[in-house]
């Protein structure tokens, strides 16, 4: 298996001409054609490892009315997948079963307390007992597109276990999306080709994104293998929830007004994310438009025609009419796996945000370390403790009563 961390910081754009030495010379002639196009469905494995810095932020909740405010999380999964049910001659669905998964998610302001963190780490325990052995349907195409994600048998009583399921549904397809690689109509051969509003640009949202983006793959013969190598931009307009979410409750104690404040904060002594990234409140957006940039890289078997490995990473900065300076980054890596492949992936836990250190809980790791370069200096107040932060509302009335003694 080539390692795709070297043809990331190694390789140039196929363009130029980088993996042409490998090439046979009539590679360029040959246009090859797979018995089974939906062969990567049939009986396999996989690892997926993904993260995600979201600006506008989820709720991650359990049915007792608690829950939690996530800028950034982990997610880290064993998956088994067959073919289920033919939809027709180019559409197939398939069901994968989660083996395995690991949720490492931050919070907003549940890091000091002990109670806090507890509620956090019951959260995150039940969401991962949910996603565990969890059904999650896909329709594919036989060129390669994921063109739905749901997940199956999901208990739904009332409006808040539907606002979990979604939650759940949102989070599970950021790790189904990067299977979606749409190839060229004309026939797998040497080239490029453009692809249009790809699944994998698409950001988690209400009510589904608009906007328009564009992948530009491009197809070599590289040491038996075929490399594919992706640049991709656009701008998207997503929805997210407000700071006020009715029937979504943050309380600690699991009590409390159905509309509280998720962001609210806990006391003087309870500093906040973004207190830590020098930003008083939580940004309270509703719309919000980014402006995108992808770059990935994957590897074809040439045989059976199977995506056996990608890596990708997408960062989103926001435009001139966002609230927020934040920016919106997704990467990670999936792998194909053998049938007796034992994986450890870690545990469930909180974690820190990324380029900063909170006592007490473990540093985010990136999913991918080569990608962890793109990462660093990605916020603003990198590496700050935020367990040392003072409260904003507190560092204010101190501001006030040296103005005052002046």
């Amino acid at each position: 298996m080539i390692a795709l961390l070297t043809l990331l910081s190694g390789l140039s754009w196929a363009q130029d001409g980088a993996a042409a030495a490998d090439e046979p010379d009539d590679f360029a002639e040959v246009v090859l054609v797979w018995p089974d196009k939906f062969a990567r469905w049939k009986d396999t494995r996989w690892l997926i490892a993904t993260e995600v810095v979201i600006p506008t932020g989820m709720v991650f909740a359990r049915t007792d009315n608690q829950g939690f405010r996530t800028f950034a999380w982990q997610i880290k999964a064993v998956i088994a997948c067959d073919q289920d049910y033919k939809l027709g001659g180019k559409h197939i669905e398939v069901l994968c079963e989660i083996e395995d998964v690991a949720i490492q998610a931050t919070s907003y302001n549940r890091f000091k307390r002990e109670k806090d963190k507890q509620l956090v780490q019951e959260v995150l325990d039940e969401l991962d007992h949910k996603l565990t052995n969890a059904k999650v349907q896909l329709q594919v195409s036989d060129r390669g597109s994921v063109t739905n994600v749901d997940l199956e048998g999901l208990p739904r009583k009332n409006q808040r276990e539907g606002l979990i399921n979604e939650t759940l549904r949102q989070v599970t397809a950021r790790m189904m999306y990067p299977f979606h690689m749409k190839l060229p109509k004309s026939g797998v051969k040497e080239g490029n080709w453009p692809e249009f509003d790809s699944e994998l640009m698409s950001m988690p949202s209400l009510d589904g994104v608009r906007g328009f983006t564009t992948i530009v793959h491009w197809m070599n013969f590289y040491k038996g293998y075929l490399l594919v190598q992706d640049i991709g931009s656009g701008v998207v307009e997503v929805t997210s929830l407000p700071s006020r979410i009715e029937g979504l409750n943050e309380g600690v104690d699991g009590g409390g007004s159905a509309s509280k404040d998720v962001g609210a904060g806990t006391g003087a002594d309870a500093p906040t994310l973004f207190s830590g990234l020098g930003l008083d409140e939580e940004p309270a957006i509703v719309v919000t438009t980014w402006k995108l940039h992808m770059d990935g890289v994957s590897i074809y078997n040439v045989d059976n025609g199977i995506m056996e490995e990608r890596v990708w990473s997408m960062s989103g900065t926001p435009t001139a009419s966002n609230e927020s300076l934040l920016k919106y980054w997704y990467s990670g890596r999936i792998q194909l796996l053998g049938a007796d492949d034992d994986i450890d992936i870690g545990p469930t836990q909180q974690i820190s945000y990324p380029g900063l250190e909170v006592e007490g809980l473990p540093v985010w790791l990136p999913a991918d370390p080569e990608l962890a370069k793109d990462l660093e200096g990605f916020r603003p107040g990198a590496r700050l403790n935020m367990a040392d932060q003072d409260d904003p509302r507190a560092r204010k009335k101190k501001k006030g009563d040296e103005e005052e003694e002046e």
